[in-house]
């Protein structure tokens, strides 16, 4: 759910978004889809063929998932959604 919220807010920030997901429902898919946000269902190396700037990778993935290992490997930019969080915010005042 947090990761969508990020997603949305990069998304209104100007930025292209996409990302990936077990292919369960979840309560946060209408907004995605109204934000149109493509959600890849599933993992695969192929959905990071578009070279984003920065891969987001949320707390229940690891180097072991297929997408992280192959961003690592491409040399794409990588932070944690921590680590995102902090960049969104960086230079907005509270």
């Amino acid at each position: 759910v947090g990761m969508s919220g990020a997603a949305v807010i990069a998304k209104e920030s100007g930025h292209e978004v996409q990302g990936s997901d077990v292919p369960e429902k979840f309560i946060t898919d209408k907004i995605l889809h109204e934000k149109e946000i493509t959600i890849h269902e599933g993992f695969d190396a192929t959905h990071l063929d578009w070279q984003p700037d920065l891969v987001v990778i949320g707390t229940s993935w690891g180097d072991s998932n297929v997408e992280v290992a192959d961003a690592r490997r491409r040399g794409l930019s990588c932070l944690s959604y921590s680590q995102f969080l902090d960049y969104l915010v960086q230079g907005r005042e509270s």
